[in-house]
């Protein structure tokens, strides 16, 4: 939290002025910054893509009566992300933000996930020419949807925006 004070210089000019102004305000980390830009992409158009992420959806299949898993693969050029050596490994760790929202305007919550990229030393300059793939399924109600990704390099503080649209199970 800041606390900001603002005062007038001491002049005869500005009697008349009345200053109004927050006393403090509180600075949003970069995760709280990622996640408010996801949430509003369901609404706002956000093209940033500086990691190259790749979102691909399959075909849904049934969960329960109402819900169906969506498959949802996301993919990145491993050179897109910071790879520390770590032992025998070069590591990264990135995390991924989701949401979803229906034509309806109902919006799902946010998801945050956090994984780790782990490459042997011996394969790492091989590794440099590939992409790094994750697999998710997306649990939802039958309807049309925008889904909104974010990809976090917490180390370079890279930060990618996806958004797709896609149906689920419309037919019913």
């Amino acid at each position: 939290m800041h606390r900001v004070k603002v005062k007038l210089r001491d002049n005869p000019a500005f009697s008349d002025y009345e200053l109004r102004y927050r006393p403090r305000f509180v600075e949003k980390s970069l995760e709280t910054r990622v996640q408010d830009r996801v949430v509003s992409s369901l609404v706002f158009e956000i093209d940033e893509n500086p990691m190259g992420l790749v979102v691909e959806t399959g075909t849904p299949a049934a969960a329960t009566e109402d819900r169906w898993l969506l498959p949802t693969h996301l993919s990145f050029p491993i050179t897109s992300v910071a790879m520390l050596p770590e032992g025998d490994d070069f590591v990264a760790r990135i995390v991924l933000f989701i949401a979803a929202r229906d034509t309806d305007g109902k919006r799902s919550d946010l998801v945050r996930q956090m994984h780790e990229i782990r490459v042997p030393a011996a394969s790492y300059e091989a590794a440099q020419s590939k992409d790094f793939g994750i697999d998710t399924q997306l649990l939802m109600e039958s309807g049309r949807y925008k889904i909104s990704i974010a990809l976090l390099d917490p180390l370079t503080r890279q930060v990618s925006y996806r958004t797709i649209s896609t149906a689920v199970h419309p037919g019913k």
